[in-house]
């Protein structure tokens, strides 16, 4: 006799697959299997992709997702694409690949030392016994654009943002059935945000590495105030950005009820309304009045109301939790004055941008940064053949260099006072009152120059070959010409009637 397995869903319109259907850990499994008209699996196993029955910890257990990494990332990839293309494909991977396990397991330290030596070892170009020259630290790659980084995510920081929607998820769905199981095993915390803190010092469980996030999510929080039941007076953040305790100090030290809750401390009176009621221990002193005052002052203008407590995520304007604005509240970033908009909101092709980008930081191959990597050679500039090479030098200061700068700077109706440095002259780099057109003209100039130029200064470097002062002017120009037509509709003769005004 076979039994089918749609009875519990059958109202619901959801379609089994009864290949994907197994029976484990039931006494006379062939027989049920039979019955049912399953197969008889064993654990471990995967289910959906994730692990049943394995040590989620285990770095065994992210094989498969390394195995994809690699195999997405395959080494024949990097001779075909640029690093702007090698830039793409490792956020389409890294998008897709590991977040599945990240949002559910505690990504171990070795994996993710491994994915991203992968990712690293792929954007810069590196093969099997060949190492190129990792231009920019990962820690800076691994930044927001704005803050000079290429926008990837860091593991570690991203796997704790999304662990956090668990966290965020038991606060809400207090009816949920998975809520209850971890609460009748951990037990329930004060206000029930969370579980109690698990300090078993044996066996593993998914919720037990989530939770020890909780002090680092709860940070970034706050209660909204509803009956008053769920929160703790002196120790949630309720009444502020901070925890009344830590307001108060000397208050809290002699409260008569220090682990009390907000709706333990409201009154009710006879005309509907309320007030606070917090007792303490002793009369104050003299001294201690200016403290009682703001106390006071501070907690007047918040009143008990009706309905739940509820949590507010206090980094994001509408009070919910975002993946997003938790791993940004994570990283831990400086340097703003970075030219990103110049860079990255440009029109020029993707590896162009790429290049100007490690401009900006100062890390291209020029002999001064490769002879700073231990590398002997004699620094001369190949354009000018009078000063030594470096990344300002050959893209702003070199004569050579200056002639196509007065070229475009004298089409537009520019006088200029050279920056120092890449950085700033992209900083800089702005006009105002120009057309649509011109502008985005305009905005792609400067790469579009340092690309020149740069590969002008490969040629004779080499090549042995160089170009006259007129061929180089031309090729910017032609160069130009064909970004601009790849954006836009124009031909050559309005082409220089932009650059012309």
């Amino acid at each position: 006799m076979s039994i089918p397995l749609d009875f519990e869903v059958r109202d619901r319109n959801l379609p089994i697959s009864y290949d994907l259907l197994q029976f484990r850990g039931v006494e006379d499994v062939d027989r049920a299997a039979a019955v049912f008209g399953c197969k008889v699996g064993n654990l471990p196993t995967t289910y959906l992709g994730l692990p049943l029955g394995a040590l989620h910890n285990s770095c065994r257990v992210w094989d498969g997702v390394e195995e994809r990494f690699k195999r997405k990332l395959a080494t024949w990839k990097k001779q075909y694409l640029s690093k702007g293309g090698r830039l793409t494909l490792i956020k389409s991977t890294l998008s897709n690949l590991p977040i599945y396990f990240m949002s559910l397991f505690v990504i171990p330290r070795k994996v993710r030392i491994r994915l991203e030596k992968i990712q690293r070892e792929f954007l810069w170009g590196d093969v099997e016994g060949r190492r190129r020259i990792h231009l920019v630290r990962w820690t800076a790659i691994c930044k927001d654009k704005k803050y000079g980084g290429l926008g990837l995510r860091h593991l570690k920081e991203f796997n704790h943002a999304l662990l956090g929607k668990w966290l965020w998820r038991f606060s809400l769905e207090r009816e949920s059935l998975w809520r209850k199981v971890i609460v009748g095993k951990f037990g329930e915390g004060e206000g029930g945000w969370t579980t109690r803190e698990v300090r078993e010092s044996y066996g593993m469980s998914l919720w037990k590495d989530i939770r020890k996030g909780w002090e680092e999510f709860f940070l970034r929080t706050s209660i909204g105030i509803g009956n008053g039941r769920c929160t703790r007076f002196w120790w949630d953040y309720w009444a502020g950005e901070s925890k009344l305790k830590d307001l108060f100090p000397l208050l809290f030290r002699i409260a008569s009820h220090n682990s009390a809750l907000v709706a333990d401390l409201w009154g009710r009176q006879g005309d509907g309304g309320g007030g606070w009621e917090v007792h303490f221990r002793r009369p104050f002193h003299d001294w201690e009045l200016g403290e009682v005052s703001r106390f006071l002052s501070h907690i007047s203008a918040i009143k008990i109301q009706e309905g739940e407590d509820s949590l507010i995520w206090k980094i994001e304007r509408k009070g919910k939790f975002s993946v997003k604005s938790y791993y940004r509240s994570l990283k831990v970033e400086n340097n703003p004055l970075f030219p990103a908009k110049e860079v990255w909101v440009s029109r020029a092709p993707l590896r162009t941008r790429f290049f100007a980008w490690e401009a900006v930081w100062g890390k291209i191959s020029t002999v001064d940064m490769l002879m700073r990597r231990g590398w002997s050679m004699v620094n001369r500039c190949v354009l000018c053949k009078e000063n030594e090479e470096s990344t300002d030098h050959i893209l702003i200061h070199c004569g050579k260099t200056r002639e196509l700068w007065t070229v475009v700077l004298s089409s537009f109706g520019v006088v200029w006072v050279f920056p120092n440095s890449v950085r700033n002259l992209l900083l800089e780099w702005k006009i105002k009152g120009l057309e649509k057109r011109r502008s985005v003209v305009w905005k792609m100039v400067p790469i579009c120059l340092f690309w020149c130029i740069w590969g002008e200064r490969n040629r004779r470097m080499f090549q042995e070959e160089e170009k006259s002062d007129m061929s180089l002017k031309n090729l910017f120009l032609r160069v130009l010409l064909e970004w601009s037509q790849q954006v836009m509709d124009v031909d050559f003769l309005s082409f220089m009637n932009l650059l012309g005004g």
